[in-house]
Order: structure tokens, then C-alpha cells, then sequence
């Protein structure tokens, strides 16, 4: 028997889990100068963006199988998918999309944001989600994008401190 799942809202998810992120950003080395870019350019207007490059001493000695798996399935609102034949060739951004991939199934409204650089097929990112090219907004339009989509989030679901649940779902049904 197939498990049930119940479909999240956004402004239910960021109730269930400590939203540390706006945007998590999740690109292969081969993207590397364009992800520092978009980080830089999202930070300068405030927004709080996970870019491994600016947490290096955090991420020192820690286990970034389980600490990448968290990151991008809980703690962030967005991630940022920088999609390329280099991306889908990558171990680890195979591991970063899987965990994007639960969590987008979890909720009801968009969570991975798909920057194309090319037209590669990544594994469970269906050809109908909303998708924009790299070529034609560069660095400042993708920043200016993502700017304007956390302007629509809900102010509820704005807040940074948000509670836990003391109890977690049955998925056995």
C-alpha cells in the first residue's frame, strides 16, 4: 500500500521548521563564479543565502552528508538550482537535489527555483516546472527574480524563529 502524504503549504513548512535561509543555493564547481556572484549580489539586499563559500569555518569537521541533507530539505524557503551538464554529473549535487526533491514533495507550493545553463534533464525535476535560463538574466535578473518571489511569501511565514513540532506525522498509513 502506497504511504499517504499530506502536501505542506509554505507558510506550513516554515511553521514545522527553523527556516535559517532564504535561499540555499545548490551548483557544481563548473557554476562556481556565477553562484558567488548571485550569492554576493542576494546578500547585499539582505537576504540570508546558504553559499558553502560562507561557511566554511562552520562547515569544517562536520558531516556534510547529514548537514547538506538538512540544509537543503529544511532549512531553507528556496533552493536555488543552478541546472547543467556538470551539475547532473556530480555526486554531490545529486545528494543536494534529492533532499530539494523531498522537499519540494512535502509541500504544496514551489520550492526548487531552477537557474538553466543548459538543457540537461535532471532526474526528478519534471520538464513542466517553471524554469529560467542563466543566458538571459545573468547574475543581477536571477538576484532581482528571487528578490520579488520572497516578496510574495506570506508575512507569517517570514519570521526566522519558528517552533518544532512535539509531534511528528504517521507516514505509515
Amino acid at each position: 500500500m502506497m504511504p499517504q502524504y499530506e502536501a505542506l503549504s509554505d507558510r506550513s513548512w516554515a511553521t514545522i521548521h527553523m527556516v535559517e535561509y532564504d535561499v540555499a543555493i545548490s551548483f557544481a564547481g563548473e557554476q562556481r563564479s556565477e553562484a558567488e556572484a548571485i550569492a554576493d549580489c542576494l546578500t547585499n539586499l539582505g537576504i540570508k543565502v546558504f553559499y558553502d563559500a560562507y561557511d566554511q569555518a562552520g562547515l569544517w569537521g562536520k558531516n556534510l552528508y547529514d548537514h547538506l541533507a538538512d540544509v537543503y530539505q529544511n532549512k531553507a524557503r528556496y533552493c536555488l538550482m543552478l541546472v547543467s551538464t556538470a551539475y547532473a554529473a556530480k555526486v554531490w549535487t545529486n545528494h543536494e537535489r534529492v533532499n530539494a526533491q523531498a522537499r519540494a514533495l512535502s509541500q504544496k507550493s514551489e520550492y526548487i527555483l531552477p537557474v538553466r545553463f543548459d538543457e540537461t534533464e535532471i532526474p526528478g525535476l519534471p520538464v513542466t516546472v517553471g524554469y529560467v535560463r542563466f543566458q538571459d538574466h545573468g547574475v543581477h535578473g536571477i538576484c532581482n527574480l528571487l528578490r520579488q518571489k520572497l516578496r510574495e511569501l506570506p508575512k507569517e511565514s517570514q519570521a526566522r524563529e519558528i517552533t518544532k513540532p512535539t509531534t511528528t506525522p504517521d507516514l505509515s498509513q
